[in-house]
């Protein structure tokens, strides 16, 4: 009885589950029947293929066309089975299934029949490529697909774009298309109503449009190109301002710090510090001191080197008070010489015990890259975290001066 209904409960799963199995073996049946229409027809015939391909809905379309196109999509002579090149060095390729991605290990590369592809086919998969991306339902995919194709726009992809743009949702998408279109239509066809859309855009691709049509035959459509350069032109100067003015606060921010030091302890010790800048050496190699001991870890290294660094620098100027600055307080010049001589001895011990070399510290993932204001305009994160660690040290300070004994 038991054997029974344990038979009984395969059977049911098995019903269950064979609708799902049946519609994986058509979608495979499908997709062989598409590599096999690529692998036998001539490339004439192979575009048609390609577009069929990209319009099949399958999630493995992008790979099999990015394959094809740079000649690593294959199959198996003897099999008939569909493989991709992973590696094609040596007389062995490392290849895996086309279908299922499954590794296949190394084949002979006499036993595997590429699949040809020439330059007409290449340049048309890149826009049938860009089309894929801008129908994924991920809007930052679609956003960067269309992007990437501001000065990139074949002949016939600019036919598909206006249909692209009207079923868009996004708004910046639709912009970043809209812009795209323009380009082409504005270096390929000179079309003056074009120029308007690219008038005020700060794309590298635009400006090169509008240059090109700045010296075009047509009067009416190099004065619309001059006046809409003019535009941007206006705008390029007030990106660069802010540029340089981010630029300003980070470095300005690095020496605020230094000059906040110098000034308390002239104002509070009434000595001149040479060595001040040593102090701030000593803090740097104290990261990198940190970075090599935790190899591998540059963010947890640099979080722990900044209270290292502070430690490291106040003993070494607790160490130059007690030995030399206490003998000379209330002679301001003879500090100076003294501090002089200190900022020179500590030169030399680091280049005698570290190296006269310079020394790299690792920026971690963290503070690598930039946020992109426009495409004329992008902040980098490495200096927007100086200047917010400034900050918080400049706040800090404060308080203690102002609220606590110590500062007071």
């Amino acid at each position: 009885m038991g054997i029974y209904r344990l038979l009984s409960h395969l059977l049911l799963a098995c019903c269950l589950l064979w609708p799902g199995l049946a519609l994986a073996q058509v979608e495979d049946a499908e997709a062989q029947q598409l590599l096999t229409a690529l692998a036998d027809s001539s490339f004439a015939e192979k575009k048609t293929v390609i577009n069929r391909i990209a319009g099949s809905g399958d999630d493995r379309a992008r790979y099999w066309l990015e394959s094809f196109g740079a000649n690593k999509l294959g199959r198996i002579e003897d099999s008939g089975q569909f493989i991709i090149v992973l590696s094609n060095r040596g007389r062995n390729w490392t290849v895996e299934d086309a279908l299922t991605k499954e590794n296949l290990g190394e084949i002979s590369r006499r036993d595997i029949d590429t699949i040809r592809v020439n330059n007409a086919l290449r340049n048309e998969l890149e826009g049938i490529l860009s089309v894929i991306d801008l129908k994924s339902p991920n809007e930052d995919q679609r956003l960067s697909a269309a992007r990437a194709l501001k000065g990139s726009v074949s002949g016939t992809l600019a036919e598909r774009l206006p249909t692209l743009i009207d079923e868009e949702q996004s708004a910046d998408v639709q912009a970043a298309l809209t812009e795209a279109l323009g380009i082409y239509q504005v270096e390929e066809q000179g079309d003056i109503t074009a120029v308007a859309t690219l008038s005020g855009s700060l794309n590298s691709e635009a400006r090169a449009a509008l240059q090109q049509a700045m010296r075009s035959d047509d009067p009416a459509l190099a004065a619309a190109a001059t006046k809409a350069m003019e535009s941007i032109e206006q705008k390029l100067k007030l990106n660069r301002a802010a540029e340089t003015l981010y630029f300003g606060l980070s470095l300005g921010s690095v020496l605020v710090l230094a000059a906040i030091g110098l000034a308390i302890t002239f104002g509070v010790m009434g000595v001149i510090n040479m060595a001040h800048g040593e102090l701030i050496m000593l803090g740097a190699y104290t990261t990198w001191g940190m970075q090599q001991l935790l190899p591998g870890q540059p963010g947890l290294a640099l979080m722990l080197s900044i209270p290292a660094g502070f430690l490291v620098s106040a003993l070494a100027g607790i160490a130059i008070e007690r030995t030399v600055i206490q003998h000379l307080k209330g002679r301001p010049l003879e500090t100076l010489l003294a501090t002089f001589g200190v900022s020179l001895i500590l030169q030399q011990l680091v280049r005698t015990v570290i190296s006269p070399l310079n020394r790299t510290v690792i920026t971690p993932d963290w503070m690598s890259g930039s946020v992109m204001i426009n495409e004329a305009l992008s902040l980098t994160l490495n200096r927007l975290y100086v200047i917010g660690f400034a900050l918080v040290v400049f706040a800090g300070l404060m308080l203690i001066m102002r609220k606590t004994r110590l500062g007071l």
